[in-house]
């Protein structure tokens, strides 16, 4: 567990972290702050990201994360702006000890986002998706003859990263929750041409007429 303690010798100098390290060792750094709750906030930052890089987790987004969230903590701006390819994918890494069936839908929606976005789209500020690119990118799933259920799963899954994001304090607003899909067309069935039930009838046999022409009239 990290603590913090100020030097004996200068009882109202900065406050110092004292924390482990991935490897095991202690370590004390100097959170340069006089504040004990402010100096708290650092240091609590400096044990989480030993704390995963010894479990081989921490990577640069997860850094920025730490780093935004602490700002965040302190009352002022975040730093980092997370890119949109490598969240998707950081919050997706994070999705542990659930249910197959919901991983394979997290891993659906983010490959389809993703491969929406594009090369150079990926590489966007999160912050920088509007509810205009989500509306794009649920238009595009239609388009592709996807079933109005599968759209509203992809959507689902799409909203709870961005809405991570936000409780982060990365982005300031969650565009997929602000995007409504219209209710699911009802399937009707289409009516024959005048062409197609001559053509009908005519290729039914004596006994299949009737049951042709009620088959049309149906």
């Amino acid at each position: 567990m990290a603590s913090i303690h100020r030097d004996p010798r200068s009882p109202k100098g900065v406050w110092y972290c004292h924390f482990v390290r991935a490897d095991g060792t202690r370590a004390v750094r100097s959170t340069g702050k006089r504040n004990r709750a402010e100096a708290k906030i650092l240091c609590e930052a400096f044990q989480a990201a030993e704390e995963e890089l010894s479990r081989g987790e921490l990577t640069r987004v997860r850094i920025e994360t730490l780093v935004n969230e602490s700002l965040s903590r302190l009352g002022f701006s975040p730093v980092f702006r997370p890119l949109a390819g490598p969240w998707c994918d950081e919050w997706l890494a994070g999705k542990v000890n659930i249910a197959p069936g919901t991983l394979q839908l997290y891993r659906q929606a983010v490959a389809l986002f993703k491969g929406f976005l594009g090369e150079r789209g990926l590489y966007r500020p999160l912050e920088s998706i509007t509810e205009k690119d989500i509306r794009a990118f649920i238009d595009h799933l239609a388009s592709e003859g996807r079933a109005p259920k599968t759209v509203f799963n992809i959507r689902r899954c799409l909203s709870v990263a961005f809405q991570k994001a936000l409780k982060r304090g990365l982005i300031q607003f969650n565009p997929v929750a602000a995007v409504e899909l219209p209710p699911a067309r009802s399937a009707t069935r289409g009516t024959f041409s005048p062409e197609q039930v001559a053509k009908l009838i005519a290729v039914a046999g004596p006994g299949q007429s009737c049951l042709a022409t009620a088959l049309v009239r149906a």
